[in-house]
């Protein structure tokens, strides 16, 4: 196979292909700085925009809240910890938000910014508390579960909702609005049982017995107290949703035998359930 050779270019291509190469190389020059000419004006102009008066939030009026059905406005506004005047661009509403739901009394939390007008809008959902926790020196049988006892060791109570999450009880009675107290009260300490509240009451909660109190004062032998009499569970462990379902089939025990008679319910072992009775 023949191979043509390389012609050689004459000295007018070479001059014309180096007047191509300046040509491109000033376009390309061009073309950057109108890139840099355009991102200085962009930033110039976001600068100016942030410092804007019209982008400013002057005071509290500005947060809209909606969502909470006890909590009061003021204190949703007051909870966002935020310094007047506040640019607007500059705020984070995811971080807001997590901010607001580190809070004992919110759950969940959006917030959103407006532009037109300048505005937040805060959405909130509150905790709800299912059940009122005394610490385990608390006289809770002798007249603490009325409403003048719970007065007179407001400090030491607290409350908890579904999750585990503590709320402190005078912050949350403190309210106008707030909804009726859990009727389900527990005592001990909290710290013991924290951990496993949330499965623990997700089970007591699906039960067709009535539970009024649960009493963690001594983990070994967890004691609810029932429509039915005292139950007696022993450890709370994996065993819990079989000794719920053994209490459900217990609920007629009273008409049974007499609800005089029923002194307390074991149901350590949920496949023998014993009943301690009075001696004859």
């Amino acid at each position: 196979m023949r191979v043509e050779p390389f012609s050689l270019l004459s000295s007018d291509e070479i001059d014309d292909r180096r007047r191509q190469l300046r040509r491109q190389r000033g376009l390309h020059r061009l073309r950057n700085g109108a890139r840099f000419v355009v991102l200085a004006a962009f930033t110039v102009g976001a600068i100016a925009l942030i410092r804007q008066p019209g982008w400013t939030l002057r005071d509290a009026s500005a947060i809209q809240v909606s969502g909470n059905r006890w909590l009061p406005d003021d204190t949703v506004r007051n909870l966002l910890d935020l310094n007047y005047p506040q640019s607007l661009l500059r705020l984070d509403p995811n971080e807001l938000a997590q901010h607001l739901s580190t809070s004992e009394t919110i759950a969940e939390a959006r917030v959103y910014r407006e532009l037109v007008p300048p505005s937040l809008k805060v959405w909130v959902q509150e905790r709800q508390p299912v059940a009122i926790a005394y610490p385990p020196n608390t006289p809770v049988v002798s007249g603490a579960r009325t409403v003048a006892g719970r007065h007179q060791f407001a400090d030491h109570l607290g409350l908890i909702d579904a999750s585990g999450q503590w709320m402190t009880y005078n912050d949350y009675v403190d309210r106008p609005k707030m909804p009726p107290l859990p009727t389900l009260t527990t005592v001990g300490n909290y710290d013991d049982y924290k951990t496993r509240w949330s499965e623990v009451y997700a089970e007591i909660s699906r039960s067709s017995v009535q539970i009024a109190q649960i009493d963690w004062r001594d983990p070994s032998n967890v004691i609810l107290s029932t429509e039915i009499g005292a139950v007696h569970l022993g450890p709370v462990g994996s065993r819990l949703p079989e000794q719920m379902i053994a209490l459900d089939r217990l609920r007629n025990l009273p008409q049974q035998i007499g609800a005089d008679r029923i002194l307390y319910i074991d149901l350590s072992d949920p496949r023998a359930p014993y009943v301690q009775v009075p001696p004859s």
